[in-house]
C-alpha cells in the first residue's frame, strides 16, 4: 500500500489510485465497481500478451496484427505460458464484452481514421 501513499502525496486522483490497487487479484484489495477498475484489470494482462504476439512476427511489428491471431495464440498454453488466461478472460467479461468484439470495433475505428487520413491526403 505503500504506493499508493506515493501516489496519493504526488496528486494522482483517488479513483486512478483505487483503480491500480483492484486490479491486482492477488493484492486483496477492493473490488472492481468503476469503468476504469475494470478496463484497467482487462488491459493489463491482454496488453502484455498482446506484446509478446508482436514480439514474434517478422519485423516485430504490431502492424496489421489481426485478433484473430492473438485468439490463436491464446488457445496455444505453451506461448507465452506466464500470461494468465483466465486474467485475461475474467478480463473481457468483467467489461461486459467479449475480448472478440472489442478487438472488431477497434479495427474499425481504425480504419476510419485510416480512410479519412487518406481521403484528406488525395
Amino acid at each position: 500500500m505503500k504506493g499508493a501513499e506515493i501516489l496519493l502525496a504526488r496528486g494522482v486522483p483517488e479513483r486512478v489510485v483505487y483503480a491500480i490497487l483492484a486490479h491486482a487479484d492477488y493484492s486483496g484489495h477492493a473490488a472492481r465497481v468503476a469503468a476504469l477498475d475494470r478496463a484497467l484489470y482487462a488491459c493489463d494482462e491482454l496488453s502484455g500478451f498482446v506484446h509478446a504476439v508482436r514480439l514474434v512476427r517478422p519485423g516485430r511489428v504490431i502492424t496489421g496484427l489481426e485478433p484473430s491471431s492473438v485468439q490463436k495464440k491464446l488457445k496455444d498454453k505453451a506461448f507465452a505460458r506466464t500470461v494468465n488466461r483466465d486474467d485475461v478472460y475474467r478480463g473481457a467479461a468483467e467489461l461486459g464484452r467479449r475480448a472478440r468484439r472489442a478487438h472488431r470495433l477497434r479495427r474499425r475505428r481504425a480504419d476510419r481514421r485510416r480512410l479519412r487520413a487518406r481521403s484528406r491526403v488525395g
